[in-house]
């Protein structure tokens, strides 16, 4: 006896009456007698060390495969075999594909036939935006400590590594950013600034003991004058993102990220007195 199954497409999902033993993908029996299966639209972004992210892969399904039976209620032809199973979503049209991730199992994902890399660069972008975190000082003397005139200081911010992301959308359409802290500035709040690589270098990381009164070679800063009482300097720390990227379409660019934090800094002038005899 042959049994007709309907295959029905929905906005928010795919919905397949069946009298057969049917499970849903995480494998529990629906005792309705549908499996619902989650297809949501666009790419899939995931992430992974090692200076690649992690990378998902992609079968493009076909009616059968969504089904496992073909119109005629038996089989499929060799036509329907060849047919993927499509549909216009937002007036474009957009296929469906299975994706299997690493990190989070199987999903069903409809995808633009007609998407670029292009259109993947404001998701992953944001993406990376969201994890960037403020920044956080790790300067001598510490802010609670207080600058002192004509003290060297050392400038720097502690460290923050974020790992590539990668987007896809498809199994031939990828895109891989790999954030990286090119600068911090320091606006030290009486006109002047300095650009350092990188988070600069703590001095504790060259002076264990502190036991050093110039200022870092490579991130430092001296002030000539004390900040005015009751009103210390506004120091506002800048560090800037560079979002290099390799993608199925080429190299290149995308437009660097900022995090700005403005601290307290108050800066003071000891005075020394010489007492003759």
């Amino acid at each position: 006896m042959r049994r007709f199954v309907a295959l029905v497409l929905t906005s928010v999902g795919l919905v397949v009456p069946c009298h057969a033993d049917a499970r849903n993908t995480s494998g529990n029996v629906d005792r309705s007698g549908t499996v619902s299966v989650s297809a949501a639209a666009g790419p899939i972004v995931t992430s992974g060390s090692g200076g690649s992210g992690v990378r998902c892969t992609w079968k493009a399904l076909k009616r059968g495969d969504v089904v496992g039976i073909g119109a005629t209620g038996t089989a499929l032809t060799p036509e329907e075999a060849a047919e993927p199973a499509t549909r216009i979503l937002d007036g474009r049209e957009h296929r469906l594909y299975s994706v299997t991730c690493p990190t989070s199992g199987t999903d069903l994902r409809y995808i633009p036939t007609d998407i670029g890399v292009g259109e993947l660069i404001p998701g992953i972008t944001d993406q990376v935006s969201r994890q960037l975190q403020l920044p956080v000082p790790s300067i001598s003397p510490t802010p609670a400590a207080n600058g002192i005139v004509n003290l060297g200081m050392w400038l720097a911010v502690e460290p923050q590594v974020l790992d590539p992301l990668t987007a896809q959308a498809g199994p031939a359409l990828w895109i891989t950013v790999t954030p990286t802290l090119a600068t911090t500035t320091f606006d030290l709040g009486n006109g002047d600034s300095i650009t350092c690589d990188g988070t600069g270098v703590p001095i504790e990381n060259v002076y264990p003991d502190l036991d050093v009164v110039e200022q870092s070679p490579t991130c430092g800063y001296t002030y000539r004058t004390s900040s005015p009482d009751d009103a210390p300097y506004q120091m506002t720390i800048t560090t800037a993102w560079q979002l290099p990227y390799e993608s199925s379409e080429g190299a290149g660019e995308i437009p660097p990220l900022e995090r700005s934090v403005t601290i307290d800094y108050d800066v003071d002038e000891v005075q020394t007195v010489g007492v003759r005899g």
